[in-house]
């Protein structure tokens, strides 16, 4: 009974300490939202609450650190808020950020490169300011974006950000001053549903085709843009934004709204799975059989006669040096996402043919010796390059391998002899070629935690076990399941088993793996 009537008193306490006990805002965060909010031009908010996280318009959620909760800034939202100010490089501080809205406002001077480093922002609308400049390239490390507005600004330069967004769903470019062409690497786009890039004048060339997009605009008056597939949504607005780029909701004609679609199009998420499917055309189902369970000499050598005439050098044979370069305008594969990694398959091809080149048509001989995704860069037409030759070394013509007095190239891509011996060849390069190729279908770099409480502690031992057994599609990683390229991601595991054999001899040549990887049928980005 004593302890009965003590009940009460005791649960009265604990929510008083409840009460008491307030989180408090990350100190990190704390420091970079007052520079944030000076600059922007709110600093009269930053006298009113105690905690920043009280100011409406900021979003702050609780997050562990240090054995105890914290808040951290999640989201940024201050619509029509007669904001004058500029984005300040601070905002790359804020590492949890989802959400930086600011429309409808008055910003000036240019995005900050260092937005780059939030990694978790999933939406980004600055629509209706008057933003300027280039916007930075730096901007397509954000794979985790979602909605892109940056409509009715002074924005100018090329689309050359636009390097991969795979779960993109919304781009609104209207009424800048972008010039150049649409970059073709928007194929690759899977999610975007809503493209907007009209009230651009300068901007020329084709359209690429796009998959999920839903309908167009019969209002496109641009003559380059004639011939725009019908699953767009594409409107040519001659209007443009008031001056004053605060209260211009009613200057120019809105864009309609997603219409049903009478095509698979229409389904969210992997709609178009379906139609994926039916792009797949004959499969060489027993090519690699062989080479997997045996790697039998005999059929690599009957499977390279027919393979010789899939990818053959230009009459000039001037297409080495185009395969990479020291200086390219690109992004690394790191950033691809594992929603897309089908995608990265004409990408395996276009480093297996660097490596070709490396390694059989230039002379002397060269081995990277560090080839790994963030040393694999894109163009704007989502092509291969092979790049940062730091560590690569020549072997003369008259010898078989150099020896090293120290190992070179990154932990989890290296070949097993050269780790060994300290002596390197080519087929070190295949070696971590072949990790590279599991990563892309995987999903999970060689570093990841994964492997370490597997029995096979790395990558290439959990691959090899995986492939073996009675169920090797758990090697692909599971958002890549159900896509319909299943069997064509099992081949590449199998080339990248092939490529990564304990025994330096017995792996494939850089041609053998451009060719197998060719023979495979390319998904239709």
């Amino acid at each position: 009974m004593a302890t009965n009537s003590h009940l009460p008193l005791i649960i009265f306490f604990t929510l008083t300490l409840l009460v008491q006990a307030r989180l408090n805002l990350n100190a990190a965060d704390h420091q970079a939202l007052i520079t944030i909010l000076k600059d922007l031009g709110v600093s009269g908010e930053l006298h009113r609450p105690e905690n920043l996280c009280d100011i409406a318009g900021i979003l702050c959620e609780p997050r562990v650190s240090n054995n105890s909760y914290t808040l951290r800034v999640t989201g940024i939202v201050f619509k029509t808020h007669r904001i004058r100010g500029f984005l300040s490089p601070a905002i790359g501080q804020l590492s949890e950020l989802k959400e930086l809205s600011l429309p409808n406002n008055q910003l000036i001077d240019r995005i900050p490169p260092e937005i780059a480093i939030c990694r978790k922002i999933e939406v980004i609308n600055l629509s209706k300011n008057k933003l300027s400049g280039e916007v930075p390239t730096e901007l397509s490390y954000l794979l985790r974006l979602q909605i892109l507005d940056l409509s009715f600004n002074r924005f100018s330069g090329d689309l050359g950000f636009l390097k991969y967004f795979p779960n993109l769903e919304k781009l609104s470019l209207e009424s800048n001053m972008f010039t150049g062409k649409v970059p073709v690497a928007l194929r690759s786009f899977r999610n975007l549903r809503l493209l907007n890039v009209s009230g651009n004048s300068m901007l020329e060339g084709p359209l690429p085709e796009l998959y999920r997009l839903e309908s167009s605009s019969p209002t496109l008056k641009k003559p380059s843009y004639k011939h725009v597939p019908n699953r767009y949504i594409f409107v040519e607005s001659t209007s443009q934004p008031e001056k004053n780029g605060s209260d211009s909701t009613n200057s120019h004609a809105p864009a309609p709204s997603p219409s049903p679609s009478p095509s698979p199009v229409e389904a969210p998420n992997h709609s178009h799975k379906k139609n994926s499917r039916k792009k797949i055309m004959g499969w060489l189902l027993g090519l690699f059989g062989g080479l997997f369970s045996g790697f039998i000499s005999a059929m690599i050598a009957s499977m390279l006669i027919k393979l010789a005439s899939v990818m053959i050098m230009n009459r000039n044979n001037q297409w080495g040096p185009s395969i990479f370069s020291q200086s390219i305008k690109g992004e690394d594969i790191a950033f691809l996402d594992d929603d897309d990694a089908v995608a990265a398959l004409p990408i395996a091809v276009g480093v297996a043919t660097g490596l070709e080149y490396l390694h059989l048509s230039h002379t002397p001989r060269i081995v990277h010796r560090d080839l790994k995704p963030a040393n694999v860069l894109l163009n704007d037409d989502m092509e291969a390059r092979i790049a940062d030759f730091g560590l690569a070394e020549s072997i003369p013509e008259a010898d078989t391998h150099r020896t090293s007095s120290n190992v070179a190239g990154t932990l989890g891509y290296i070949a097993p002899e050269y780790h060994q011996t300290m002596k390197f060849t080519d087929k070190c390069d295949i070696y971590s070629f072949g990790v590279l190729l599991g990563v892309l279908v995987i999903g999970k770099l060689p570093s990841d935690d994964f492997f370490q409480h597997t029995t096979e502690v790395n990558l290439v031992r959990w691959m090899r076990k995986t492939m073996t057994s009675d169920n090797p599609k758990e090697a692909i990683d599971p958002s890549l399941l159900g896509n319909g390229y299943e069997e064509q991601m099992l081949l590449v595991l199998k080339i990248a088993c092939f490529c990564t054999l304990d025994n330096p001899k017995e792996r494939p040549n850089s041609k053998d793996c451009r060719c197998m990887l060719a023979q495979i049928e390319h998904p239709t980005l």
